[in-house]
């Protein structure tokens, strides 16, 4: 009788332990999820503030190049872009390249995010000889294509005046 109330309580001890340990996977189950979860939100929020600036900065050397984009693609050469610019008719583009540490490159071919600002001129105020408003939309998208943040409109008189 003795012997089986201690089988007894070891099979007890035995449940016991296997609880505990199941209860404790699942613990930890529950902090991995919580810290992939928290590396996702601070990835996210690395991306989203690297936009930020990238857009600051070309909207600043667009304003400062006083809506010239080729200017502006100087201004941020002499910084260590690799800028390109295009033209179609009066609208004229700007396109920068960043790898995934926002550090600028000089070509496309390894770019994690591209910023770009594409110009567009009213065409009438350029005949006409008065101050020219240059209207530029800059987007940063990832090398998905997922626009990452946008100023969707800046306008600049020549000469760099914000209206």
């Amino acid at each position: 009788m003795n012997n089986n109330r201690f089988e007894f309580k070891s099979s007890l001890l035995l449940v016991e332990i296997i609880i505990t340990v199941f209860f404790f996977a699942l613990s930890g189950i529950g902090c991995i999820r919580l810290y992939l979860k928290a590396h996702d939100l601070a990835q996210q929020a690395r991306q989203s503030t690297g936009a930020v600036v990238a857009a600051q900065n070309l909207a600043e050397a667009y304003i400062c190049a006083g809506g010239n984009p080729e200017q502006a693609a100087q201004l941020l050469g002499e910084i260590g872009a690799g800028a390109a610019t295009g033209k179609d008719g009066n609208n004229e583009s700007l396109s920068i390249y960043y790898d995934s540490d926002w550090m600028l490159l000089e070509s496309a071919s390894e770019a994690a995010f591209h910023a770009f600002l594409t110009e567009s001129v009213n065409s009438s105020e350029v005949d006409a000889g008065q101050p020219v408003l240059h209207t530029a939309r800059i987007e940063v998208l990832d090398s998905a294509g997922k626009m990452i943040y946008e100023i969707p409109e800046l306008n600049v008189l020549e000469g760099g005046e914000t209206p």
